[in-house]
């Protein structure tokens, strides 16, 4: 019974712990698909958004790095 506790409350939405959701973000910049999915619209919108900005920022850093060593 409590484990189907647990299952509903992350069906609407809970948090997840710090360790658990900076292994999530580093799922969702390498482009996985990790789990639990977003529930909501609005925790889509922020996955779809960290797709698209994550890999773009790790490259931005390495184009830096880059040009801070050929000077």
């Amino acid at each position: 019974e409590s484990e189907l506790h647990k299952v509903q409350a992350d069906a609407i939405g809970a948090p997840l712990k710090l360790r658990r959701a900076l292994t999530y973000s580093l799922e969702v910049i390498t482009l996985q698909r990790p789990e639990p999915s977003p529930t909501t619209t609005f925790s889509r919108m922020l996955v779809i958004t960290e797709m698209v900005i994550g890999p773009l920022q790790v490259a931005l850093l390495a184009l830096a790095i880059r040009r801070k060593f050929i000077r």
